[in-house]
């Protein structure tokens, strides 16, 4: 963090006191108040006219704002260190909620909405990843495979390959039910044409990217994440993302639901996708590779790189409550009838 405070006092003129981690954000206590800073890959520069396509049609449609971006002295909205873009948002003074859950699915679902109307999703389809979730699912899961496959070649099993070994069949399983899940669901005939329930999703939704000022005006950031795709995909990372912060909270993730649905309904299949992607076991996955390329990298054994059996076990059991239960909760609330998960591979591994 040394290395970005130099950066955000050179480019900025920003001196850091300290900060701390919101999600997919840093709350930064500068010389100047509190600012966010918020980074992504930087390859993610080649999203430039597709982010400015978006925030253009948000000033002309949306009762969400999105909250401005800090320039640069140069005059940029970000700045680029160690193959990733960073960008800096001034801090609002925040309003007191009495059901935070509640406000954020009613912000994320007024996003959507305010998308729906955008146009220039044709021009932009290098960041669309609609209808492509199976592919996109089974090339990580081969990949899984792959390097399954590689072991029993190995002469020599770290404590790695000996847990990826353990867990192989569950994940495999897992990751292959949710595919067949979206198949059954009818995602791939129906998600190609979502323009009505809007056309614009995070990478990686959480809490962090939206903000309730004081006065009561509704904002969101993180727009260099963006993608084209669908609301199902935010729904389900904001209980992904909730759930690994703070355990399964039934009644948490009710209100979030109430938030959205408030505001624009989600058709029955639409809650099905949305347990798709809870039993999709993505951030696992992503995690043993790396690991894996960590220890290739810094050619380090595995027993030094920190509590990595910890972190990967903590992502299996944390996902197990909500596929057992979400069926049953959208099914009493909104009576959308989507099967569900009938075993727990953790215990039957």
């Amino acid at each position: 963090m040394e290395e970005i405070a130099a950066k955000l006092q050179e480019k900025y003129g920003l001196r850091v006191f300290g900060g701390q981690e919101v999600g997919s954000r840093y709350e930064l206590d500068t010389d100047s108040g509190t600012y966010y800073l918020f980074s992504c890959p930087a390859a993610y520069r080649s999203k430039a006219k597709f982010v400015g396509s978006v925030e253009q049609h948000l000033a002309k449609a949306s009762a969400i704002h999105l909250l401005p971006s800090a320039t640069t002295y140069q005059n940029e909205g970000y700045f680029l260190h160690d193959d990733k873009l960073y960008y800096v948002k001034q801090g609002v003074r925040s309003g007191s909620l009495a059901n935070e859950a509640y406000v954020i699915g009613e912000s994320l679902a007024r996003f959507h909405q305010a998308t729906a109307s955008f146009t220039g999703e044709k021009s932009f389809r290098t960041f669309s990843s609609l209808g492509n979730w199976p592919e996109l699912w089974r090339q990580k899961l081969k990949q899984f495979d792959e390097h399954r496959d590689q072991l029993d070649d190995q002469e020599e099993v770290t404590p790695f390959d000996e847990y990826l070994l353990t867990t192989y069949t569950y994940v495999s399983q897992l990751g292959d039910a949710a595919v067949q899940y979206l198949e059954d669901t009818g995602y791939t005939k129906k998600a190609k044409t979502p323009g009505k329930y809007g056309k614009v999703a995070f990478q990686n939704f959480d809490e962090s990217f939206v903000f309730f000022a004081e006065s009561g005006e509704q904002l969101v950031a993180g727009e260099w994440s963006w993608i084209l795709d669908m609301r199902s995909r935010d729904i389900a990372q904001w209980i992904k993302s909730d759930i690994r912060r703070n355990g399964w909270d039934e009644q948490k993730v009710l209100a979030f639901l109430a938030g959205y649905t408030d505001v624009e309904p989600l058709a029955e299949e639409e809650f099905a996708w949305v347990y798709a992607l809870l039993m999709y076991p993505g951030r696992f996955l992503k995690q043993v590779e790396m690991v894996r390329q960590s220890a290739e990298e810094e050619e380090e054994e595995l027993e030094d790189m920190g509590d990595w059996e910890a972190k990967l076990d903590g992502e299996l059991l944390a996902m197990e409550p909500v596929l057992q239960h979400f069926p049953r909760l959208v099914s009493n609330r909104y009576g959308a009838a989507i099967p569900a998960l009938e075993w727990s591979l953790w215990n039957n591994s």
